[in-house]
């Protein structure tokens, strides 16, 4: 990657996981993205917030917003879990101050109270499963979230892993019929 001096076209948009962010989106007519991961208890007050108030402007006539989810998709629900404990233990080692993810075998059943909040918290809008699940969470969430558009997120330690479960994830989405993401 390099930069290149000159003017360019680069799409403004505000990133947020609040209310306060919400409203400066719909105050500035700008797309919104909401990270859930950061606040999962904000994501349909702010989403509807900013649907109901935004100011249409000339970057935006009406509301476009994406929504962060985590995706752990893969042929059977107990690997699903595997890979998926390399992010619970991301997360539960990001509220401690020392991120990084580590896969382990029934690492749920072996974790604290509070790194099980702290874990609750940091993942409450996660799709795990195989394939068949996951979409059916996807579909679900869109309808929750009323996301025009999704961003999927996963630490899976295992970057062949990593990339099947975006594969399941998409595909899934893209061959079921009437899918919300066909608008």
């Amino acid at each position: 990657m390099r930069g290149i001096p000159g003017k360019h076209n680069v799409p403004q948009w505000i990133l947020g996981s609040s209310m306060s962010s919400a409203n400066l989106a719909a105050r500035l007519g700008l797309p919104y993205s909401f990270a859930p991961h950061f606040a999962p208890h904000f994501l349909r007050d702010a989403v509807t917030h900013y649907r109901a108030n935004l100011k249409p402007s000339a970057v935006l006539d009406t509301p476009y917003v994406i929504a962060g989810v985590n995706v752990f998709a893969a042929d059977t629900q107990q690997e699903a879990q595997y890979h998926a404990s390399s992010h619970f233990h991301w997360v539960n080692l990001l509220y401690q101050g020392r991120p990084r993810p580590l896969p382990e075998e029934d690492y749920l059943q072996r974790i604290s109270a509070t790194e099980r909040h702290n874990r609750q918290q940091g993942t409450a809008y996660t799709a795990m499963g195989n394939v068949t699940q996951v979409g059916d969470w996807l579909r679900r969430f869109i309808t929750l979230s009323e996301a025009d558009e999704l961003i999927i997120d996963a630490r899976i330690h295992d970057p062949v892993a990593l990339c099947r479960s975006y594969q399941l994830a998409a595909e899934d989405l893209m061959t079921r019929k009437s899918s919300p993401l066909e608008k």
